[in-house]
């Protein structure tokens, strides 16, 4: 196998290069939806990922409870479990749905300011 020559890095310039192509994209007139949009994709990630963290410590209880032999305990972590799991399913699917709105609105804006100024060269 090939070793890439360049590494993907998060430094000054990548910043500043990806804040000059997202800063046009901000300003447009439906900025407002475009920051409702950004906003809702990274809550429902987060939401998301708090699930997880939400599934591993209720496998911690019930693994806990079959221990012990503690009937109830087990049951309501496994209700607790299942209630974690339908809002982890919810989330994902909005951000799902959100980040591919997000996408095709910005590509359908590049489209409109960038094309024409390729073809007008």
């Amino acid at each position: 196998m090939k070793k890439f020559d360049r590494h993907l890095t998060f430094n000054k310039q990548f910043w500043i290069s990806f804040w000059r192509l997202l800063k046009p994209y901000l300003a447009v007139r439906r900025k407002k939806l475009a920051y409702i949009l950004l906003f809702l994709n990274i809550f429902f990630t987060f939401v998301a990922v708090e699930g997880n963290v939400g599934i591993t410590y209720c496998t911690k209880n019930v693994l806990n409870a079959l221990q012990y032999f503690n009937k109830p305990l087990i049951w309501q972590n496994l209700l607790l479990m299942a209630g974690v799991i339908t809002m982890m399913f919810l989330a994902y699917g909005f951000a799902f749905y959100v980040n591919g709105l997000l996408a095709l609105r910005w590509r359908q804006w590049l489209t409109k300011n960038t094309l024409p100024s390729v073809v007008n060269q």
